[in-house]
């Protein structure tokens, strides 16, 4: 839930783009509600080999294990944003993802607009 990781997604930064300093974008700020939730680790990445979890469901587009309402997992930057199993200094761009069952678990609190600072 770091805003810093959330801009990488709204600038396209996740995918690889360069933003631009004239572009204006946008953040959702969300509360979420959650009830049983499951930590997500390396060992839930034993059974594929597409670099998704095990509980990833390609119709859905939902990674949650059965029996639980969300999900948590901590990505690295240094691994390509997939679940990092031991944090260390040398991941200097660790965040959390939270993955719930139902949008009725969200609810938007405030939409940021921002720029890039140009260097």
């Amino acid at each position: 839930p770091q805003s810093s990781y959330a801009a990488l997604y709204s600038t396209n930064q996740i995918e690889g783009y360069s933003p631009t300093s004239d572009q204006v974008y946008t953040m959702l700020l969300c509360w979420v509600v959650v009830g049983n939730v499951y930590p997500i680790t390396r060992e839930d990445y034993l059974y594929r080999t597409d670099g998704f979890c095990d509980f990833y469901d390609e119709q859905s587009g939902k990674a949650l294990k059965p029996g639980f309402d969300a999900h948590v997992v901590t990505v690295s930057a240094s691994s390509s944003y997939q679940c990092v199993h031991d944090l260390s200094l040398d991941d200097f761009l660790c965040m959390d993802e939270v993955v719930v069952k139902s949008d009725s678990q969200i609810l938007p609190w405030a939409v940021v607009y921002f720029k890039i600072k140009s260097e």
